[in-house]
This record gives structure tokens, C-alpha cells and sequence, in this order.
């Protein structure tokens, strides 16, 4: 019997579960205390505030973390 996926994997393309199943076992958190999604200014500022605090934080994200949007406003934060 192969172990219980989250939710959220079959949201996942075929080849994206391919290769998420290729990970080592360790690179994923099985039970995070948070799951922040987006790796922008504010879900990185958020997982590290929280992870200052002793909770175990997971960033999910799609691209690179700190891009797009981000890395050209944060000025105006």
C-alpha cells in the first residue's frame, strides 16, 4: 500500500507528480504547523516570522521564491 498523499497532489499535473515523487522523503514536511503558499515578500516574511516563533513552516511555491511581483515592488512595502 503506498502511502497517504495530501489533498492537494492530485491538483498536480501528471508530470509535476512524477516529480514530486522522485523528492527525497525528507525534502517535504509531513505535518507541518503551517503551510504558507507563495514565496513572495509576504509568505516569506510570514514563514519566517512563524518560524522565529518555534512553528514548523512549509513555503510552497510555484516558481522562484522572492520573484515576479515581489522582487519588482518591494519598494512600496
Amino acid at each position: 500500500m503506498s502511502p497517504a498523499r495530501p489533498l492537494w497532489f492530485n491538483t498536480l499535473s501528471a508530470t509535476e507528480q512524477r516529480e514530486w515523487s522522485t523528492l527525497p522523503a525528507d525534502s517535504c514536511l509531513d505535518t507541518p504547523d503551517v503551510l504558507v503558499v507563495g514565496g513572495g515578500i509576504v509568505g516569506l516574511s510570514v514563514a519566517y516570522d512563524l518560524a522565529e516563533r518555534g512553528a514548523s513552516v512549509q513555503v510552497l511555491e510555484a516558481e522562484s521564491l522572492a520573484t515576479g511581483a515581489s522582487g519588482a515592488n518591494a519598494g512600496g512595502i
